[in-house]
């Protein structure tokens, strides 16, 4: 079953933003590098890295064609937010309608081990992003449920907020 693990949220759409929590089985994330590979006659190759990078998520997972009226409260920029989880239309609209604006549209990742009650063990992943790709599929025999595939352009991990595992 998925689990309310990703939070994506976009503060420019309107007024009041959109906050919504995926339930997602699947996260993957991918940095992409461009080192630059000079041949050399008669000799191994040099390589030019300049350090020059792309990551990029993508998640996916289920979504309903009716309102659930599921919803999770969390707190990752210091306000207290509601997402809620969207429908297989407010999806799409999402992936058609949210056009990037700078410090608007944020992912989290809530990490297995996260606990919303504990401060100390708020662990999750921020990362500015912008729809890039969306995938959305019906399976024939569960005809209330889609599956759906998003893919994200990112920044680099936002390392000011959200607490990292510490090994001891």
């Amino acid at each position: 079953m998925a689990s309310l693990n990703v939070l994506i949220e976009n503060t420019s759409i309107s007024d009041d933003g959109e906050f919504y929590a995926l339930k997602a089985e699947d996260v993957a994330i991918q940095v992409a590098r461009t080192p630059l590979q000079i041949p050399v006659p008669m000799a191994s190759p040099f390589i030019f890295d300049i350090g020059s990078y792309r990551p990029s998520l993508t998640i996916s997972g289920v979504v309903d064609d009716i309102d659930t009226n599921d919803s999770t409260t969390f707190d990752g920029s210091g306000t207290s937010r509601t997402y809620f989880v969207p429908t297989q239309r407010q999806l799409t609209n999402a992936a058609t309608d949210w056009v990037h604006r700078p410090s608007s549209q944020f992912i989290y990742i809530l990490h297995s081990n996260f606990d919303s009650s504990s401060g100390p063990t708020k662990f999750f992943d921020r990362y500015e992003c912008a729809i890039q790709q969306f995938r959305c599929q019906l399976q024939a025999g569960i005809e209330s449920r889609w599956e759906y595939t998003l893919q994200f352009v990112t920044t680099r991990l936002d390392r000011s907020v959200g607490i990292g595992a510490v090994n001891t």
